[in-house]
């Protein structure tokens, strides 16, 4: 949501006009991020559950939440802390609308030079943050990561101008855009080395094994971390798919560079 206000001018202006705070609520101690628009045009993110908030939208379950976000048949959220602020929760579905519409694009969308580049970016941010949430709550990534390395990973695609990090240690994962916090000099970085392997790697098309073979995805340091967190980004798109729908190829895969 916060790159999304930065790259798309109809959400810049709607929340130029939403000076409002919202939080997501699952449950009573569950996982909550709360949207602040100070009404100029941008927007921020909280993550933890004290974050002030003029409406809470509480869900009772993870099913009702996800049905909601996929537009299906569902309870709606429980409001709390106003319920004449009821009527701001629309200037968020058409926000979420407009992340939706770039997030999974309609056929031909791409083919738009400015679109495929929002897409590509907000594409890289979400894998990027997905990485965390998947270490702490997929059974799947947390096996897999049981039995990798720890260390830091530094993740760039210098043809878009997009570089990010991931830390695991301790049992925990840290992720974020950019470059490693404090200095921190990367146990392994993953390049991927042209704009054309960029954008297939984000748009679920990258052959791993031929990019790697080829040269055009350069792994170097610690491979068996890189081989661990490939294997945790390959779940992102999976957690992704509305359920039932068949699942496509991985956002972003490394495992063949351990060979």
């Amino acid at each position: 949501m916060e790159d999304l206000a930065a790259l798309v001018p109809a959400a810049h202006d709607l929340a130029a006009r939403w000076p409002f705070s919202l939080r997501l609520q699952l449950g009573g101690g569950g996982p909550a991020a709360t949207l602040a628009s100070p009404g100029d045009g941008t927007l921020a993110v909280h993550r933890h559950a004290d974050a002030p908030a003029k409406l809470v939208l509480r869900f009772f379950s993870a099913d009702q939440l996800n049905r909601t976000f996929l537009n299906q048949k569902t309870l709606p959220p429980l409001p709390t802390g106003g319920f004449w602020r009821v009527g701001k929760v629309g200037t968020f579905m058409k926000l979420a609308k407009e992340l939706d519409a770039i997030l999974q694009p309609a056929p031909g969308a791409l083919e738009d030079s400015v679109f495929r580049e929002r897409h590509l970016r907000l594409s890289f941010k979400v894998l990027v943050g997905a990485i965390p949430v998947l270490a702490g709550d997929d059974p799947v990534s947390r096996h897999t990561l049981s039995h990798t390395p720890p260390g830091t990973a530094q993740i760039s695609m210098p043809a878009l101008g997009l570089a990010g990090w991931a830390r695991w240690a301790q049992g925990r994962m840290t992720a974020g855009v950019g470059e490693p916090p404090g200095g921190t000099r990367p146990d392994v970085t993953i390049s991927f080395v042209d704009r054309d392997t960029a954008d297939a790697a984000l748009l679920g098309r990258l052959d791993p094994n031929a990019a790697v073979g080829l040269g055009k995805v350069d792994v170097r340091g610690l491979v068996p971390l890189a081989d661990g967190l490939s294997l945790v980004m390959d779940r992102v798109e999976a957690c992704l798919k509305p359920p039932g729908s068949a699942t496509g190829q991985p956002a972003v895969a490394f495992s063949a560079a351990a060979g």
